[in-house]
């Protein structure tokens, strides 16, 4: 699935983001709204 795939990415981006690094709580906190978003757009 093309959106998984641009996720995962974009986290993995996010993650060797270095600013990022000590928000990984917020990076979880992001893909759990995404997760969301994507159930009630089927």
């Amino acid at each position: 699935m093309q959106i998984f795939e641009d996720i995962v990415q974009y986290c993995e981006g996010k993650i060797k983001d270095k600013h990022y690094q000590k928000s990984i709580i917020e990076l979880e906190r992001d893909m759990r709204g995404m997760v969301e978003r994507l159930g009630m757009m089927r």
